[in-house]
């Protein structure tokens, strides 16, 4: 994931988030302050605020799915049960 095809890549944590982007895109992201910026790059997960557990977003599944041994394909009925977190 570090070495991608489009250049150097690396993960960010902000705001309880990993963020995954283009090692040229980190130098832009300095120059905004850290209250002002919203987001940079793809949202991979997030930290639970109370037990500190890693969470995985649908976001980051097209990036790790080309690193997986066994894929499923999800129909729309549960891939929508997956994104309301039933």
């Amino acid at each position: 994931l570090l070495d991608a095809k489009g250049g150097k890549f690396c993960f960010r944590m902000h705001n309880d988030r990993i963020y995954y982007l283009r090692k040229d895109m980190v130098g832009l992201a300095k120059t905004v302050g850290r209250k002002n910026l919203i987001s940079a790059g793809v949202c991979f997960g997030k930290f639970q605020q109370r037990t500190r557990q890693f969470r995985l977003h649908i976001t980051a599944l097209e990036y790790l799915s080309q690193y997986a041994q066994y894929k499923i394909w999800i129909k729309p009925k549960a891939e929508m049960s997956f994104c309301y977190g039933n």
